[in-house]
């Protein structure tokens, strides 16, 4: 944690914070980007159990049903994908909480608030890989001009 994370950016830059914003602004309306935040490390502050729960739900109401799923804080993904043969489960969420049993607290209030014939949920056991994506990185453009 920083004092002020965008310190480092207007120095570089050699810009203003008012200049900055006003980017950002841009890029917002533009549709560059969605939004800027913070990125918590969920195993360093703590949060120790995961799940991602996938429903089984109607698509018809997946607007409103995947609203309401979202909305609950320790949701951090919320998507709606399609149902296969031998795979019914069409809207998946990852669910975060310190302990298994506070993760499970928040899929029983989702379970009873929303409209779903089945769900599932699939606790992490281990964790191979998590990364983001920098998109701006030399080794995203070189990957980008080697395969697009």
């Amino acid at each position: 944690m920083v004092n002020e994370p965008f310190k480092a950016i207007i120095e570089e830059l050699n810009i203003s914070y008012e200049t900055l914003f006003a980017h950002i602004q841009e890029f917002l309306e533009a549709g560059v980007i969605r939004r800027y935040a913070s990125i918590l490390n969920h195993r360093n502050a703590g949060f120790n159990a995961n799940a991602m729960v996938v429903w089984n739900i109607n698509e018809n109401n997946a607007q409103a049903i995947g609203k309401e799923a979202a909305s609950y804080s320790a949701v951090s993904h919320c998507y709606l994908r399609p149902k296969y043969e031998n795979w019914p489960y069409n809207l998946f969420t990852m669910i975060h909480g310190k302990t298994k049993e506070e993760t499970q607290s928040v899929i029983d209030n989702i379970a009873n608030s929303i409209e779903h014939s089945a769900y599932m949920p699939l606790y992490s056991s281990r964790e191979f890989k998590k990364v983001r994506i920098d998109y701006f990185s030399e080794a995203f453009y070189a990957w980008e001009q080697n395969h697009l």
